[in-house]
């Protein structure tokens, strides 16, 4: 509802096509800052002072490439840029945090894993690898990412 009354024309975007027609610049952003996290100095060409990317398929591809080389598959969907939208507004962030969805996301990650979903247990951890403001639970993810397996905590029977 929150989201609805800062931008009544906001949809959740089910696909990255959709993303891409909605607000293509927070994939843009995402993307450029994963290729940063693994070193070296990137930054996408744009038009002028607008954040739109001169020739963005191209540079997409080679972020893109550069990311699978160096061991990290990208994920953006509709849940990474609801996360990154909550943390651009206070009350939002706040919810997020009283009401642990970096822990939720995790431990609904680690139920699909165990329950045979293992691409989309990846998707899910890969999703708050990339997002550092889920602190431990981002650590997690990452160690869930680098040796899969079924977390002692998250089994309840």
């Amino acid at each position: 509802g929150t989201l609805i009354l800062t931008d009544p024309e906001f949809q959740f975007p089910r696909t990255r096509e959709k993303l891409m027609e909605y607000d293509p610049a927070w994939y843009y952003d995402d993307l450029e800052r994963a290729v940063r996290r693994l070193g070296g100095d990137f930054s996408f060409i744009r038009e002028g002072n607008t954040r739109r990317l001169i020739s963005g398929d191209a540079q997409v591809a080679d972020a893109l490439k550069r990311l699978e080389e160096g061991g990290r598959p990208y994920v953006y969907s509709g849940v990474g840029y609801v996360l990154d939208l909550f943390k651009e507004n206070r009350g939002l962030a706040l919810f997020m945090e009283e009401n642990n969805v970096y822990q939720s996301l995790y431990y609904l990650a680690c139920s699909l894993y165990g329950e045979g979903f293992e691409d989309r247990a990846r998707e899910i951890w890969q999703i708050l690898d990339r997002d550092g403001d889920g602190k431990g639970w981002t650590l997690l993810a990452r160690e869930q990412l680098a040796h899969p397996g079924l977390d002692k905590k998250a089994v309840l029977f």
